[in-house]
């Protein structure tokens, strides 16, 4: 319920009739998530929720983080460091929901 993204970070959906949302969390509670797509706001159920995964932005790798912190000078040097000036680092996705695992519950074995 605490959900907070940054630029280029999302929530994505996936209904019980199989489409597939991606937006920007306004309101996340027990019932109901509310998602705003370009200049649309949609409440979704909980009942048609699937599953929920959150988009995030991929973390620094450990060389830019440690010249960020020593010598931030010299992170002209790194590639990494026009990526994600350009927002093209590229995203990682967390799944935060999955209504086939019951609440408290574990992954179901195969």
């Amino acid at each position: 319920m605490a959900a907070h993204v940054v630029p280029h970070e999302a929530f994505v959906l996936k209904t019980r009739s199989g489409k597939v949302v991606k937006g920007t969390p306004l309101i996340v509670a027990r019932e109901s998530i509310t998602l705003k797509h370009g200049l649309i706001t949609t409440v979704y159920p909980r009942a048609e929720i699937v599953t929920v995964d959150y988009l995030r932005v991929k973390p620094e790798t450990d060389t830019w983080d440690y010249f960020a912190q020593e010598s931030p000078e010299l992170l002209f040097i790194f590639p990494e460091t026009y990526y994600r000036l350009m927002g093209l680092e590229g995203t990682i996705p967390v799944r935060l929901y999955d209504a086939s695992v019951p609440e408290g519950g574990t992954l179901p074995h195969y």
